[in-house]
């Protein structure tokens, strides 16, 4: 039983967040500008290493500060109501042209 209830524990993180988690909207993003996963800019740059957001220090940093840019605008927006852990929420994007933006409104 013990061994049943750790595996749920585990698992339920997955079930929970495997469609909703803002991370992969920053993967989503880094495909859409440089074809590539987000991982292997983790520890990039200013704005995707989070040493200085507001600096970009190129492209792949800037898809970092754009991303930042939307959720700020919804935990501002107070839309995002655990502050928390706000990684559970989600904002609305769109990519043109390797470019993104995204929009006022939030899921």
């Amino acid at each position: 039983m013990l061994i049943y209830l750790a595996f749920f524990a585990l698992m339920l993180p997955q079930v929970l967040c495997s469609s909703c988690n803002v991370l992969y909207q920053l993967d989503d993003m880094s495909y859409c500008r440089m074809d590539k996963p987000f991982d292997a800019y983790r520890y990039y740059g200013c704005s995707c290493s989070g040493m200085a957001p507001d600096k970009p220090i190129d492209g792949i940093d800037k898809c970092c500060q754009e991303h930042n840019k939307c959720y700020d605008g919804l935990i501002i927006s107070k839309r995002c109501q655990n502050s928390n852990s706000p990684y559970f929420c989600l904002y609305k994007w769109e990519c043109f042209n390797s470019e993104l933006s995204c929009h006022s409104e939030f899921f």
